[in-house]
């Protein structure tokens, strides 16, 4: 694994994605930090979480789209968290003997049995034919995400909070709003 200080040079300098949209590339462009805290710490992949997902721009401003679709890209890091499973089943002895030299694995019951759980698979994109996805609005991944942004933004239900508490935040906010010169104006 990479010491702390490399890891977290890496994220500084390659994680800030740069597009200006919310577009998948603008996830993609971004997989040597992604793969780092996969092999390191789990301090260091919460560090590249906190301060990459969701940004655009370098990070001048985020986008909840963006944060949908980071979020999801990151199933990938903790499907190989997993590590490789080593037992009898993973390995597909039973498969390799069932279908010996010269056969094809499609129709075995080892297939059948684990096609749908081996893989990661994405739960934003869309993997329909192309006359299907283009019949159904030619979404694209950045409408994907718009859409499970409003789901989940229409879904949330804030949290019990004592009151004490409540007030004493919104005391602490206004101080420091007040302390503070608003530098977009």
């Amino acid at each position: 694994a990479l010491p702390y200080v490399v890891v977290r040079r890496l994220a500084c300098h390659c994680h800030c994605c740069r597009n200006p949209l919310a577009e998948l590339i603008a996830c993609l462009s971004q997989p040597l930090p992604r793969s780092v805290p996969a092999r390191s710490r789990p301090q260091v992949l919460a560090f590249i979480l906190l301060h990459a997902c969701g940004w655009l721009e370098g990070g001048l401003v985020s986008s909840f789209e963006k944060f949908v679709m980071d979020a999801d890209q990151l199933g990938t890091l903790h499907h190989l968290a997993r590590g490789v499973e080593m037992d009898e089943n993973a390995q597909a002895m039973d498969a390799i003997r069932e279908v010996g030299p010269g056969g094809h694995y499609l129709g075995c019951e080892h297939t059948q049995q684990n096609f749908k759980s081996a893989f990661w698979k994405s739960d934003l994109l869309d993997y329909k034919p192309f006359e299907t996805w283009e019949d159904e609005g030619a979404r694209d991944t950045q409408t994907l995400a718009a859409l499970r942004v409003e789901k989940m933004l229409g879904d949330y239900q804030q949290p019990a909070m004592d009151p004490a508490i409540t007030e004493a935040l919104d005391e602490f906010v206004a101080k420091r709003k007040a302390a503070e010169p608003d530098s977009f104006i």
